[in-house]
């Protein structure tokens, strides 16, 4: 998979025709996802995990969980 990137000075209408869209532009998933695309817990070491401080009187933390639980509760409203 490649990104390409543009910027809008480099599109114009006349790039793009309804000939350059096809489904093979779609992604299917049998054929561009693979288990290999997959994150494993082999892929996340703890050189590249960030882990918050454990100090429960952390005002941090304080935040995160109450941020947290507005947003749970929240969702919980919309379901009901």
């Amino acid at each position: 998979m490649r990104a390409v990137y543009s910027t809008p000075a480099d599109i114009t209408p006349a790039d793009i025709t309804p000939a350059d869209i096809t489904p093979a532009d779609d992604i299917t998933p049998a054929d561009d996802i693979t288990p290999a695309d997959d994150i494993t817990p082999a892929d996340i070491t703890p050189a590249n995990t960030i882990f918050a401080p454990q100090d429960k009187d952390n005002e941090n933390n304080q935040a995160s969980y109450e941020f947290h639980t507005m947003q749970i509760k929240r969702v919980h409203e919309e379901v009901l």
